[in-house]
């Protein structure tokens, strides 16, 4: 059976020797992870990292880097008044950080 778990805190370090083989088979070294931490140590108002982890059986087998965007608007729109308006009500958006693991 899978769970999920969302959070706005990154891998320990206990967790992220889980994910050893994943690096090596990809010919990444371990520092890769203060990279990554480092987007939880940058969140703005509406920009926020998050992490979903997946358990399988309650074992950690699982990790994706989640980001909620807020206000988009200058990402989509030239013209400020556009943007503005768009930003008026900050949808959220998604964006998925490819781990590999």
């Amino acid at each position: 059976m899978y769970t999920f778990e969302l959070s706005d805190q990154f891998l320990t370090k206990d967790e992220q020797t889980i994910f050893e083989d994943n690096l090596n088979v990809l010919e990444l070294d371990p520092h890769i992870w203060g990279v990554f931490e480092c987007l939880f140590q940058s969140g703005l108002n509406y920009t926020k990292p998050f992490l979903l982890k997946a358990y399988e059986d309650s074992e950690l087998s699982g990790a994706v880097i989640l980001i909620r965007c807020g206000k988009y608007g200058k990402a989509l729109f030239n013209n400020p008044i556009l943007s503005g308006l768009f930003d008026i009500f900050p949808v959220p958006f998604y964006l998925w950080l490819r781990l590999g693991c």
